[in-house]
């Protein structure tokens, strides 16, 4: 309850979970130097009451003008949203690992700290978890993560990317307008196991390169693939995908007969 934040931030005030465990997401701005913070500010909502209440940063990035986009999941339906973006509904949803809870969301920030410029929702009514965010040369906004929703809020394309959880969960990727009022594509990729995207890039041309785990054995890989069957457990799964989001250029496992992680 002590965090430091700090004078005219966007929000000051510590989460009012009563007796539940809470954990609080939060953005921080030091000085070059590390000497001194020139903003720090809460990011979320007072949650569900019992139990654990999340608000989850797992990743950020930041344009030129400062202006700092960070994404994560929150299980609390007061998690700020503003209006006119992508999502303003939460959709809420449980899991079986308690970090896996809620929507995902997607939220920028003001340079200075004083308040947001958008911020979404994203996901269905099972868990959501975003883990990834970058930007293109146009502003456009990349996000990677888990699904576990059956109703996740994709978008029409090729037929091989799911528009339903095959398995326990499923990857997700998005791309959304500069102002975060809509989805450019939103697309599940998935089999029969557990699925997740973790880290992203995007090259020149905004194709997007996506690394992340998969313990399925039917995962879509191409015909050129490294490594076209999973070797045991989890393997990294390495994806690159057009910048319209109709399709992959290719898509392989890589690992071996123990477990592999991608953690951004």
């Amino acid at each position: 309850k002590d965090f430091p934040v700090t004078t005219g931030a966007f929000d000051t005030t510590t989460r009012k979970c009563g007796s539940s465990t809470c954990l609080t997401g939060f953005v921080t701005k030091f000085n070059s130097s590390g000497t001194k913070l020139i903003y720090s500010t809460y990011l979320g909502g007072d949650g569900v009451g019992s139990g654990w209440n999340i608000d989850w940063i797992r990743g950020m990035t930041m344009n030129a003008a400062g202006e700092v986009y960070v994404v994560g999941n929150t299980n609390a339906s007061d998690f700020p949203v503003t209006a006119g973006a992508y999502q303003t509904n939460f959709k809420g949803g449980t899991s079986s690992s308690w970090y896996l809870q809620g929507d995902a969301f997607l939220t920028k920030i003001k340079a200075d700290g004083s308040g947001l410029v958008f911020s979404t929702f994203i996901g269905g009514t099972g868990g959501d978890v975003a883990y990834d965010v970058i930007l293109s040369s146009k502003q456009e906004v990349y996000v990677v993560g888990y699904t576990a929703s059956g109703n996740f809020p994709t978008t029409a394309g090729a037929k091989l990317f799911n528009t339903f959880v095959k398995g326990p969960s499923d990857a997700f990727f998005a791309k959304f307008k500069p102002d975060g009022s809509d989805v450019l594509y939103a697309k599940m990729m998935g089999g029969s196991g557990e699925d997740v995207f973790e880290g992203l890039y995007i090259n020149d041309r905004d194709e997007l390169y996506v690394g992340g785990y998969s313990n399925s054995s039917d995962f879509y890989v191409t015909n050129n693939a490294y490594q076209k069957s999973n070797a045991g457990g989890y393997d990294f799964v390495i994806v690159k995908i057009l910048s319209s989001g109709t399709n992959v250029v290719y898509s392989t496992y890589l690992g071996g007969s123990a477990n592999e992680y991608i953690y951004n």
